[in-house]
């Protein structure tokens, strides 16, 4: 029998699966992580419109048109003029939401889908 004084550490294949599993976990990270700071991005912008003093009475037109120059400018391609949806609230104002998908590949034939739905009220 073995002395549990002589086994230290680890052997190589239990370091090699720990290996793995750590390059595993920082692809799926690499891979998400554009998507996720797009949805930042749109999140930053819908708070900055949020932020226009009247634009409650806007039309949703021009509240369309007010976000797509946003997102263009932080370069944001997910996101379509038919994914925004601008509504009239009850007592006033505008709601303001946006719905999209993001869809990449992680590696081989494993491909990612991450959907993103957010919405404000403007006043």
């Amino acid at each position: 029998m073995y002395n549990t004084h002589t086994q230290r550490g680890m052997s190589s294949v239990g370091f090699i699966i720990v290996l793995a599993l750590i390059g595993l976990f920082v692809l799926v990270t690499l891979k998400l992580f554009p998507a996720y700071m797009e949805s930042f991005k749109v999140t930053s912008a819908m708070d900055s419109i949020k932020s226009q003093p009247g634009i409650g009475e806007k039309g949703k037109g021009e509240v369309i048109d007010m976000l797509m120059k946003r997102l263009n400018v932080d370069n944001v391609d997910n996101v379509k003029p038919g994914n925004i949806d601008v509504r009239p609230r009850d007592g006033g104002g505008l709601l303001l939401g946006v719905k999209y998908e993001t869809r990449g590949t992680l590696f081989g034939n494993l491909d990612f889908v991450v959907r993103f739905d957010k919405s404000v009220e403007l006043r």
